[in-house]
């Protein structure tokens, strides 16, 4: 049994200001008993309150940048307790339907409380969106009305999916493991504390990747018919689970500070760039060059259409992303110059040191200040993250961009579901930030037909332009490792002939300072130092931006395209939808592994002081 994907039927918060249109969201999932004690409502409403707030204060900034979406069936007790304490806090609500929505409320007509269909009504009003589980293996409502098993099997299938797009699960239950029920709360839980066995995950991949598993909040919870000796508690959590233990528990919350760390700092630059002109022309500017067509003006124009209507969010998210990639590069860049500049200055420093006794107190000073300027502008980049939000971002925008022109092309392939498993917390953020937008995108395929219109986007806009893209970008990394190449060959040939030329002076006791115009005794030394540090500087400056990894990396790149490009034709017809859909998934695969391996790169290139 699989997870399956699920059918929008609404989505109305998309455009709203507390919605997650610019920002990667903290998505909690419920699960819980539908009979907890009359007496314990208020209560648990209190504890489930407080959890709330620990949340705000451990691990969101105080700016409200991270908005929080609550993702809830919506049955009567748990389900509807924490969605009604979420809306009033200011969360949005997404309420996966384990069935279609007729069918499902025919389950709260005969509740254990009177009113469980009305609130039910009421809280699906406020939810964002409603996604509706597919009935499994084609089954119809008839055959769910009449067969349990079928029913329960629905249910578990959306706890499935609750499990795994949310970050954390907050369970309002008794704690009894012995009780597992298809599709019951033990077994829900279990799913998020170990992942999904074989049989019950969407895919191998999904069984073995470590992010589908996650965090747990408990609030013990006494059903009706528990002897009145239990008493609500919320068992520890969060950091002071980390604070104090060293479980598996305490390992998933360790990873998640370090997904929630990098969340809030994306969302906390995505909110400084919004707001000034500046900020909101460099987002225009990334998504108008994500559909950049100069010959083809009507063809981009159409493929914006399309974008905005298949894949609103993905496409907002991305400008945003890809515009703050950008600004992190070129400051991350201007790092590894400055501190290069430092290291060469410093040789140069050292030179007057040894061979101008007369200035050495000026060069001991010079190297002194070279030393701290360079160490306060390292101190400065760590600090700001500059070379890790750059990758970051860069990686979670080319996600985004393989998403949209698959939306396009109607591909029903979730872009998470296919991305690189990497266990490492930093690399599998990208994956958990896909999930969590997923929530508001059903991922159903596009009603309309693959026709030739949309094929001509996904073929001349993505890949014919990322063919340009990889061609232009890896040239231009081989002209810079040429030059510099060749420009350290000469500085260290000239080094050497200079320093064979001075000892050879020396030997026949040949004397040109004299007939210099400076004082060659002095200067000429420092020069043939300067000139093999000049050299190893650009050579290193070379290497740590990674230009010969990325140059190889764009030939590959460059030739996967040329050769998807060959495959497909100019027109649709000639080839078929099917077939046309398989190249352009296969595209988005290796092109989300390329960022992964990119991203890796760089990743062994740390920032260092000199």
């Amino acid at each position: 049994m699989t997870e399956a994907e699920p059918r929008a039927i609404s989505c109305s918060a998309l455009g709203d200001a507390s919605g997650p249109r610019h920002r990667v969201p903290l998505v909690i999932g419920v699960t819980g008993h539908r009979d907890p004690r009359g007496e314990d409502i208020e209560a648990l409403k209190r504890r489930v309150g407080q959890v709330f707030d620990g949340l705000a204060r451990d691990y969101l900034t105080a700016d409200g940048a991270t908005p929080i979406v609550v993702l809830s069936s919506l049955a009567e007790g748990a389900d509807q307790l924490v969605a009604s304490v979420a809306l009033e806090r200011g969360a949005i609500l997404i309420a996966p339907l384990p069935m279609p929505l007729e069918e499902y409320r025919k389950d709260f007509q005969f509740g254990l409380t009177p009113n469980a269909l009305s609130e039910f009504d009421r809280l699906l009003a406020r939810a964002a969106a409603a996604p509706e589980i597919p009935l499994l293996d084609g089954a119809t409502i008839e055959a769910l009305r009449d067969d349990a098993r079928r029913r329960a099997m629905q249910y578990r299938e959306a706890g499935l999916y609750i499990v795994r797009h949310c970050q954390i699960l907050l369970a309002l239950w008794d704690g009894d493991q012995s009780d597992v029920k298809t599709g019951g709360t033990a077994e829900i839980v279990r799913r998020q504390r170990e992942g999904a066995p074989l049989a019950n995950a969407a895919s191998v991949r999904a069984c073995i990747d470590g992010t589908e598993s996650g965090p747990i909040v408990t609030i013990v919870t006494p059903r009706r018919d528990t002897p009145g000796s239990m008493k609500i508690a919320t068992k520890p959590w969060g950091r002071a689970l980390t604070a104090s233990a060293s479980d598996s528990d305490a390992k998933l919350w360790r990873d998640f500070e370090t997904w929630i760390q990098l969340t809030t700092s994306f969302n906390a630059d995505a909110t400084g760039l919004l707001p000034s002109k500046e900020g909101e022309a460099k987002i225009d500017q990334s998504f108008d060059r994500l559909f950049d067509a100069p010959d083809a003006p009507a063809l981009g124009a159409s493929a914006r259409a399309h974008a905005l209507a298949e894949a609103p969010l993905f496409c907002s998210l991305y400008a945003v992303a890809d515009a703050l990639a950008q600004e992190y590069q070129q400051r991350f860049t201007r790092v590894w110059t400055w501190l290069f500049s430092f290291g060469f200055l410093m040789v140069a420093a050292l030179s007057f040191i040894s061979n101008a006794p007369s200035h050495k107190i000026y060069a001991l000073c010079a190297y002194q200040a070279l030393i701290v300027g360079s160490l306060g502008v390292y101190w400065l980049a760590r600090r700001r993250r500059l070379q890790a939000k750059f990758l970051d971002y860069r990686a979670l925008s080319e996600a985004l961009r393989v998403a949209i022109f698959w939306k396009i092309a109607g591909v029903d392939k979730s872009v998470a579901e296919i991305y690189p498993i990497c266990q490492s917390p930093e690399l599998s953020w990208i994956k958990s930030a896909l999930l969590s937008l997923e929530c508001f995108d059903a991922q159903k395929p596009s009603t309309a037909p693959f026709d030739d219109a949309r094929y001509r986007i996904c073929r001349d806009l993505w890949a014919e332009g990322q063919l340009h893209y990889f061609r232009r970008r890896g040239k231009s990394h081989e002209q810079v490792v040429a030059r510099r190449k060749q420009f350290s060959i000469a500085a260290v040939g000239l080094a050497t002939t200079g320093t064979g030329l001075a000892a050879l002076a020396d030997y026949l006791g040949f004397d040109c300072r004299g007939r210099a115009p400076f004082n060659a005794a002095v200067f000429a030394p420092i020069a043939l130092a300067m000139l093999p540090a000049a050299a190893a500087a650009l050579k290193g400056h070379a290497e740590q931006l990674g230009r010969t990894a990325q140059a190889l990396q764009y030939d590959r790149m460059r030739s996967l395209y040329e050769r998807a490009l060959s495959v497909l034709p100019a027109s649709i017809d000639q080839l078929g939808e099917e077939a046309a859909r398989e190249v352009f998934v296969e595209l988005g695969r290796e092109a989300l592994h390329e960022t992964t391996s990119w991203t890796s790169i760089f990743r062994l290139r740390p920032l260092r002081p000199f």
